[in-house]
C-alpha cells in the first residue's frame, strides 16, 4: 500500500469500480473473452448504444481494464478477473458503498450501526446472487483445505448458507450426515438439498436468536466465516451454543478471517471489512485469543492454525470434553 494517501487515486478507483461494474452488468467482459472487438460489434454484442458506450470502454481503457488499438477494444487482466471470482466481489461492494455506507458518519456520530445487511442484501437480487456465489466459492475452497474428524457421522454446519461446505463433506464422507442451518430466506432457495442420497437437510434458524442451535449428540459443528457477523457478546454465546450440540469428544471448527494477516494489502482490507462488519451487521473480527477463550470456557480444549492455502483465514479446532 502507499505510504501516503492519494485523494485523485483514491478517486479515480472509486468512478473505476463504478465503470467496471456498467461493463460487466453489460457483458463487455464476456463480449471480449474470444477477443479484441470493434464498437460496433460491442454494441450488437451488448445491445448497448454505440456513443454512450464508448465512453465507458475509453474510460476503462484509460485505468487498465481494457486496452484499445485500432478501434479495437481488447481486455486486460483486471478486465477478465472480472469474469471469474471479482465478477461478484466488486459489484457487491460498489453496492455497499453507495447504499449502507452512506449512512456511515451517522452510524460512526451515534455509535449505532445500521445493521440491515441481510435485510438490504433481500431487496437486491442480483447482489444477493453475487453474494451467495461468492460465500459459495469461498466455503467450496476452505472445504477442500479441511478435514473431519476420522469416524464422523454427523455434521451440523451452522450459517452454512448454500450449503457447498456441508457438500463437500458429504461427497468425501459417504457415511456422514448434515444439517445446514441458516436464515428463513437462504434456507428456501435451498431446493437442491436432496442431493448425496438426501445425506443433507436444512433448517431455518437465525443464529442472532439465543438458543437457535438446538442440535444434540453431534459429531462435528462447523461455523465458518459465521462468528464476524455478531458482536462479542453474541459470538461468544454462539461458540458455548455449539460446544452445547457436540456429543463428548466431539469437534467444534471455527473458520474465521485472520484480522492481521501479513501481506499489507490484506491487511488494509481486514481493515475496511472490520468496519463494514460493525455498520452493516453489528460484528467485528474478532481476535483469534478470544476464539479460542470462548472454546475453552465452553469445556474444550483447543489449537488454532492457519487454514492451508488461506493465508487470510484462521481455524480453531476445539474438542469437547469427553
Amino acid at each position: 500500500m502507499p505510504a501516503e494517501p492519494d485523494p485523485m487515486a483514491d478517486l479515480l478507483g472509486l468512478l473505476t469500480c463504478h465503470a467496471a461494474v456498467a461493463a460487466l452488468r453489460l457483458g463487455v467482459f464476456h463480449a471480449l473473452a474470444d477477443g479484441p472487438a470493434d464498437l460496433r460489434a460491442l454494441a450488437a454484442k451488448t445491445g448497448a448504444s454505440a456513443e454512450p458506450l464508448r465512453h465507458l470502454l475509453d474510460a476503462l481503457a484509460e485505468t487498465g481494464y481494457l486496452s484499445v488499438k485500432d478501434g479495437r477494444y481488447a481486455e486486460r487482466p483486471a478486465g477478465a478477473a472480472l469474469r471469474g471470482h471479482f465478477g461478484a466481489v466488486l459489484p457487491l461492494w460498489t453496492a455497499l458503498a453507495s447504499g449502507p455506507w452512506q449512512g456511515l458518519a451517522d452510524a460512526v456520530r451515534t455509535g449505532v450501526p445500521d445493521g440491515s445487511f441481510y435485510a438490504w442484501l433481500d431487496g437486491l437480487p442480483e447482489e444477493r446472487r453475487g453474494f451467495h456465489t461468492l460465500q459459495a466459492g469461498l466455503a467450496a475452497g476452505l472445504a477442500e483445505a479441511l478435514t473431519l474428524p476420522e469416524g464422523a457421522r454427523t455434521l451440523l454446519d451452522a450459517g452454512g448458507g448454500t450449503g457447498t461446505f456441508s457438500r463437500v463433506m458429504c461427497a468425501r464422507h459417504p457415511e456422514l450426515h448434515a444439517t445446514v442451518v441458516d436464515l428463513p430466506t437462504v434456507i428456501a432457495d435451498l431446493t437442491d438439498l436432496t442431493d448425496l442420497g438426501g445425506r443433507i437437510t436444512g433448517r431455518a434458524a437465525d443464529l442472532g436468536v439465543p438458543g437457535a442451535l438446538t442440535e444434540r449428540g453431534v459429531d462435528v459443528v462447523l461455523l465458518c466465516n459465521v462468528l464476524h457477523g455478531f458482536p462479542s457478546e453474541r459470538a461468544r454465546a454462539l461458540v458455548h451454543e455449539a460446544v452445547a450440540a457436540l456429543t463428548p469428544g466431539g469437534t467444534l471448527l471455527v473458520v474465521e478471517s485472520d484480522p492481521d494477516p501479513r501481506e499489507p494489502a490484506d491487511r488494509a482490507f481486514q481493515r475496511f471489512f472490520d468496519l463494514n462488519l460493525w455498520h452493516t451487521q453489528g460484528g467485528r473480527l474478532h481476535p483469534p485469543a478470544a476464539l479460542a477463550a470462548w472454546a475453552v470456557e465452553a469445556g474444550c480444549t483447543v489449537r488454532l492454525a492457519e487454514v492451508p492455502g488461506h493465508p487470510s483465514h484462521l481455524m480453531l479446532t476445539a474438542v469437547a470434553a469427553r
